[in-house]
């Protein structure tokens, strides 16, 4: 992640990053922590943030900043963590949704199919009905390439 060593100044720390992912990931970091922003731009940078490369420790600062600013209950975010974490992870970011809507279901049922676990998804498909939301193209993909799998 980052070391520290010593400044010109030693009173100053000297940050020294191994990638310039880090060094986006502390930008954006500083920026929202020390900004008094909306809601909104929270979870644009958040997002903003998920869609580039990651290696596991920062997914989970990010997801941790998810936590703390409080918007783990956007389906936009959420979605985009689900496709990120493992599966267990993922499962658990899903659970945790009160009214998910069909991205999440949808970036849900296409890991479990990609793990193998097509039982599952196909359970998960069919909550989804159960709560009267509208599979579409994408719903429908994951399962049957389980199906074709097989």
């Amino acid at each position: 992640m980052f070391s520290f060593s010593l400044s010109p100044s030693p009173s100053i720390p000297r940050h020294c990053y191994s990638s310039s992912t880090s060094l986006v990931l502390l930008f954006v970091s500083r920026a929202l922590s020390c900004s008094s922003s909306t809601s909104t731009h929270v979870k644009k940078n958040l997002s903003l943030l998920l869609q580039g490369p990651l290696s596991p420790p920062h997914l989970l600062q990010i997801h941790a900043r998810v936590l703390r600013f409080g918007v783990d209950q956007d389906n936009l975010i959420a979605t985009r963590l689900i496709g990120r974490h493992s599966t267990r992870l993922a499962l658990r970011v899903f659970s945790l949704l009160r009214n998910p809507n069909i991205f999440p279901f949808n970036a849900t049922i296409r890991i479990l199919a990609e793990t193998g676990l097509f039982p599952h998804a196909f359970s998960l498909f069919k909550t989804l009905k159960i709560w009267s939301l509208s599979p579409n193209d994408f719903t429908f993909l994951f399962p049957s390439q389980g199906l074709l799998s097989l």
